[in-house]
């Protein structure tokens, strides 16, 4: 009668260290990708909500015929101050300055005393993401929007600092979103950056400066 039972045998130390050195390898080579992912996906967060935020601007303009302010802000409590670096922002008539706290309000008609002495109303708010390495090249922290839902500096209640149209080059406003510790596709590096253009017209289009093929809709 043939015996069935085997001898078990478990690994060998050499063994199992092999395949701690291969695991390490593939580590390795795995990471810079996984790294180069999680900053990308850092770059389209930030860079959609910048898009949530100029359609919402742009809307709400034209909703209420009167002007709205789009402001990056360093806070969203009533110690904020406007800032381009800042991780939030904030759509509202009137500037939002120090009162980024006050909740949003579903009264969206403009101050009836306009924006002299009167506080802020709050139309929407949002955070960019909290990847503070993420840079958004907007050199202006406001943006106003007309009741016509453009771009002017000039209209009425804009807040001093608002973009100036020196600002639109060939009647756009290109905002790029990269990443600080890597370079972007375009320039020979691994992040998917992305560009927020809005025209003359106060309409936003997310497109990506990677992408170069002719009818592509990503292109910019």
């Amino acid at each position: 009668m043939l015996n069935t039972k085997h001898k078990l045998r478990g690994i060998s130390l050499i063994e199992a260290m092999i395949t701690i050195v291969i695991l390490a390898i593939l580590t390795t080579l795995a990471l810079p990708s996984f790294t180069a992912y999680l900053q990308s996906l850092a770059v389209r967060n930030t860079a959609e909500s910048l898009l949530v935020a100029a359609q919402t601007s742009r809307g709400e303009a034209i909703r209420s015929n009167n002007t709205v302010v789009f402001q990056v802000v360093d806070s969203l409590d009533n110690a904020c101050t406007t800032t381009s670096t800042g991780r939030y922002w904030v759509v509202s008539h009137c500037s939002a300055a120090s009162h980024c706290g006050d909740p949003v309000s579903k009264q969206t008609a403009f101050p009836s005393n306009g924006c002299a002495g009167a506080n802020p109303i709050i139309l929407a708010k949002g955070t960019f993401d909290t990847d503070e390495r993420v840079q958004i090249d907007l050199n202006n922290s406001t943006l106003c929007y007309s009741s016509l839902g453009r771009i002017n500096p000039i209209a009425a209640n804009c807040p001093q600092g608002s973009l100036t149209p020196a600002a639109l080059a060939g009647g756009t406003l290109s905002i790029n979103v990269t990443h600080q510790e890597n370079n972007c596709l375009a320039d020979g590096g691994d992040v998917r950056c992305l560009r927020l253009n809005i025209g003359m017209g106060g309409e936003p289009r997310l497109c990506d400066p990677a992408v170069y093929t002719t009818g592509d809709p990503r292109k910019c």
